[in-house]
């Protein structure tokens, strides 16, 4: 048994020790005349110093006695103030060497794995736990992080954090409520405390409720105009939805230059992180040439969990195509069981993806679906298929510590039988995740600073510098951004904002600095609403699924010029994704009569007139499809920059 683990015992034991010496020291001194209640209380004296002297006329067991009551009150009084001075030098240690760094408030599974991978990664991180018994405090502090144990709703814990340096700040705690509040306490303190040179805060809220996620995406800081925080919620099934369709697009499986006809997909087992992949195909998997993406959804409960997505996306037919298929049994036992007509179906799917809450049972389905394929197909591992564990037990990673590598279960699974394991928490919530979301957001805000310089400078300029003619000026801008990508084959955010006003500098001979104030890259992206921003993310996330159907049509290399030939034949792809991101955001189709309600109708009540197909647009919306197009090249150079300096 360890020290640490005897401390708890050592005082009391010494206590005991303390008093049965005085006891005896008193008795053997006072012999008949002894009172063994004058003793105790004699006893309990010296352990506030009653008797400053040593007194060895009562026998030494009785100044034994006393100097251990002495050390005890030595030690009492030193640990107040060890641990005192150990917070206080702590707190320095944050506000005079951090800057820059990652707090996390609670130390629960999924801060936890948060903290310690980008601990790894060599970030610094800071995080707050309430708990001091919390079991993961101390592999946090031995992976090199720092831990306050204090009230997360105090404004003294936010400032012994220093907040107001701070890049990202992850509420990582379970309860929405407390999430919430202290996300409004941070909000106000990062307003009223900010320090500019450390630029705008990240604020990550886990919230649980589906419910709760869109009613701060739709109403929380509607008329965003704070540069202070950039705030953004997340939940790990959303999150690891978006990971996985990320990681494992379904394209990512078709066929060569294949175009026409139909692809299909299978879900096997339905949850919420199925539900939401789902809506990330809705939003996501549209591609040129090709019909609807087809969903077959195999679980035992495969018709209510059909009803469950109809009631709540009413509209995904027009996207996708979704065909439940009940499961009769576990282990795929098709010989009798199921139709003909369900076996050839799902033979003929490019990939199948995994969802439950018992990890044994999801690796036990997707072994038994790999038999089933076989005995129909004759082929060990032509279909891949990919499981999302939901980490319930640690069976995962007791079958991946195989001593020899090549004999464990990652290898055996991934590479001889083409099944590929996605962990819910684990690839979710760690550093690569944060990584890849600072990625998102720079491609985001630079879709955003196009659409702004396109439809937004020109008001600005002419309204607020009284620069006539703007509409020119803009052009010009409009082209330099364009071109920029094949003049340079890597570029930075901040490069491509220098470059912009610079140019608009030039123009209109008003200062960069004078400009700035206005026209910035963080300006623009910090005066969207939440929604406004995923659509942005949407977008950008969308720029790989494009790439790849550009160059499944034969578009090589995706440049300005191919992309302008090409045009025609991927033209209806980003409006048809547009469509379907601004129904799952609860947009509905209604005409705007008049220009001043504009506004109100699209960011509050969610009315827009332009949720119709795409060739019911006119020319000009038709050219806000092209843009993203074109804008390819230059997010490539962004995204290659980004990912060489990682």
């Amino acid at each position: 048994m360890s020290f640490k683990k005897l401390k708890p015992l050592f005082i009391p034991a010494l206590v005991v020790v303390i008093f049965v010496l005085s006891v005896t020291g008193y008795k053997q001194h006072s012999g008949d005349h002894f009172d063994f209640w004058a003793a105790v209380y004699a006893t309990i004296a010296s352990f506030l110093m009653h008797h400053v002297a040593p007194e060895a006329e009562h026998g030494y067991l009785v100044l034994i006695a006393q100097y251990l009551a002495a050390l005890i009150l030595g030690l009492g009084l030193f640990s107040l103030i060890y641990d005192y001075l150990k917070e206080k030098i702590t707190e320095s240690k944050i506000r005079y060497n951090y800057a820059g760094h990652i707090i996390v408030f609670h130390l629960n599974h999924i801060g936890r794995n948060i903290c310690l991978e980008l601990l790894q990664n060599g970030y610094k991180v800071v995080a707050v736990e309430p708990e001091k018994n919390n079991s993961f405090v101390d592999e946090v502090r031995k992976a090199g992080g720092i831990v306050l144990h204090k009230n997360v709703l105090e404004a003294e814990t936010i400032e012994a954090a220093a907040l107001e340096k701070a890049w990202i700040c992850v509420l990582a705690n379970e309860n929405d409520i407390e999430n919430i509040e202290l996300a409004n306490t941070i909000s106000r303190y990062r307003h009223e405390h900010r320090k500019s040179e450390y630029g705008i805060l990240k604020l990550m809220v886990h919230i649980t409720n589906t419910d709760n996620v869109n009613v701060i995406k739709d109403f929380y800081d509607i008329n965003n105009e704070d540069e202070h925080y950039d705030l953004e919620t997340f939940n790990v099934q959303q999150l690891a939805a978006q990971k996985l369709y990320d990681q494992f697009p379904p394209h990512k499986f078709f066929n060569g230059s294949d175009e026409g006809g139909q692809y299909a997909i299978a879900i096997i087992g339905y949850n919420r992180t199925a539900e939401n992949f789902i809506v990330e195909n809705i939003i996501l998997s549209h591609y040129p040439g090709i019909e609807n993406l087809k969903i077959y959804l195999v679980d035992k409960d495969a018709d209510t969990a059909f009803h469950e997505l109809n009631y709540k996306y009413p509209f995904y037919s027009e996207f996708v195509e979704i065909v439940p298929v009940k499961q009769l049994n576990a282990s795929f036992f098709a010989n009798f069981s199921w139709s003909k007509k369900n076996i050839e179906q799902l033979t003929k799917i490019k990939a199948a993806y995994f969802f439950g809450d018992n990890d044994s049972a999801l690796i036990n389905s997707a072994t038994s679906f790999r038999q089933f394929l076989y005995a129909q197909t004759l082929a060990i591992s032509d279909i891949p298929l990919i499981v999302c564990l939901s980490e319930d037990t640690g069976i995962v990673n007791l079958l991946n510590s195989a001593a020899n590598y090549k004999q464990n279960a990652v290898n055996l699974f991934s590479e001889q039988l083409n099944i590929h394991q996605f962990r819910q928490i684990s690839d979710t919530c760690r550093s690569e995740t944060i990584e890849e979301t600072a990625l998102t957001d720079k491609l985001s805000k630079a879709i955003n600073y196009f659409y702004s310089v396109k439809y937004d400078f020109s008001a600005l300029l002419s309204q607020h510098h009284k620069i006539h003619q703007a509409e020119n000026v803009i052009a010009q801008l409009e082209k330099e951004m364009i071109d920029l990508s094949e003049k340079r084959a890597s570029i930075t955010l901040e490069e491509l904002e220098q470059v912009v006003l610079i140019k608009l500098s030039k123009l209109t001979n008003i200062s960069p600095h004078e400009l700035e104030k206005e026209f910035s890259v963080n300006k623009r992206w910090q005066l969207l609403t939440q929604r406004k921003k995923d659509s942005n993310r949407y977008a950008a996330r969308h720029a790989a699924v494009k790439t790849a159907a550009l160059a499944r049509i034969g578009c090589r290399p995706v440049n300005i010029e191919n992309i302008r030939k090409y045009y025609p034949r991927i033209a209806p792809v980003e409006h048809k994704r547009w469509n379907a991101e601004k129904m799952v955001f609860n947009f509905k189709y209604g005409v705007i009569k008049q220009p001043a309600q504009k506004r109100f109708l699209k960011e509050t009540l969610k009315i827009h007139d332009q949720i119709i197909p795409f060739d019911k647009l006119s020319d000009e919306e038709k050219n806000k499809d092209l843009n993203l197009f074109l804008l390819l090249p230059l997010l490539t150079a962004i995204k290659q920059l980004s990912q060489s300096e990682k």
